[in-house]
């Protein structure tokens, strides 16, 4: 073995063991965050999306209120990058768990570029829905 392969494997072994040297409070905040960002990604991922007010599976909704966010994919079906919370983050920061959908979803190109160029990104805006029924009023 030569010494530079020793030496990039030494380096290797020292800078993967970087993390243990992290004080515990900040491996906490970093376990913490993890755990935070896995329960919204689950959260996200059960919220069903609609163009219109008809869900299948569930004729009856709550209006829960009105949502911005930014498109997680172009009408087009693309995958974009996004800056900030996808409609879907965005309603759960806003309602919590009690969102269940999003219906009358719509989308805007907004632009962020020069004049020969056209750069931008979707955003998402509909009504956030939860799929609990109603408080009926109660009756004197």
């Amino acid at each position: 073995m030569s010494f530079r392969n020793a030496l990039l494997i030494l380096l290797a072994v020292i800078l993967g063991d970087c993390a243990s040297f992290a004080p515990a409070s900040v491996q906490q905040r970093a376990e913490a965050r993890h755990e935070r960002d896995a329960q919204m990604d689950a959260s996200a991922a059960r919220i069903i999306e609609v163009s219109g007010t008809t869900i299948p599976g569930h004729p009856q909704y709550s209006p829960l209120g009105h949502v911005d966010g930014n498109c997680e994919s172009t009408p087009q079906g693309n995958q974009q990058e996004i800056e900030g919370d996808s409609v879907r983050e965005a309603a759960i920061r806003k309602y919590g768990n009690h969102v269940d959908a999003i219906i009358n979803l719509n989308s805007v190109f907004v632009s962020t570029g020069g004049s020969d160029v056209v750069s931008g990104h979707w955003e998402c805006m509909g009504d956030a829905v939860s799929f609990a029924a109603a408080a009926a009023p109660a009756t004197p």
